[in-house]
């Protein structure tokens, strides 16, 4: 897979951009120079890296609040 790709599927798979965003940047993809594509790629790859992280903690956080409410 090449960083294109890659950052393509980190893109659609992130949460910190609404749809409208996301299509904005796969459309201007194809013109950004390496660069700009690696910033890109590691900023969305540390949300996915936190997100993994935090994730246990999330989910027992939204547990315990669930619970409270019953």
């Amino acid at each position: 897979m090449n960083k294109k790709d890659a950052l393509k599927v980190l893109l659609i798979h992130s949460f910190l951009f609404s749809n409208e965003v996301k299509d904005k940047l796969l459309l201007k993809l194809e013109v950004m120079d390496d660069n700009q594509i690696d910033i890109l790629g590691k900023f969305l790859a540390s949300e996915k890296i936190k997100a993994i992280e935090n994730g246990p903690d999330i989910i027992e956080s939204y547990e315990d609040f669930l619970s409270k409410l019953s």
